[in-house]
């Protein structure tokens, strides 16, 4: 597997706004399935293909806090996913859908 895919599937593993079972982001512009399978097969297939919409910050010079510990972080990416909010009764069928935002920031120095 390619250190690509791999880091695609530890981001949606570490996802904590699905149920563990499901861990459904879907990236891109699929439509909305109507039941957790159908959700599963979407996302799989935008995720081979994805169409990410993302922000980017560059020159960003700013502090974060990771842990108590403050980080210099010199860029920043703002990813735009969705996630499947389950019926509770019925864990097969999706109520809706939530849009997030997955934020990674490039520590360091910023290659200077």
């Amino acid at each position: 597997m390619s250190m690509e895919k791999q880091l695609g599937k530890l981001i949606v593993s570490l996802n904590p706004y699905t149920d563990a079972a499901l861990k459904v982001m879907q990236f891109g512009h699929a439509g909305a399935a109507a039941d957790a399978a159908a959700a599963v097969n979407a996302a799989a297939s935008v995720n081979n293909a994805a169409d990410f919409e993302f922000e980017i910050a560059d020159k960003y010079a700013e502090m974060w806090s990771f842990k108590g510990e403050s980080q210099k972080v010199n860029k920043a990416i703002r990813m735009k996913y969705r996630w499947p909010k389950l019926d509770p009764q019925d864990q097969k069928k999706i109520l809706y859908w939530v849009t997030d935002y997955l934020l990674i920031g490039f520590e360091g120095t910023g290659g200077n």
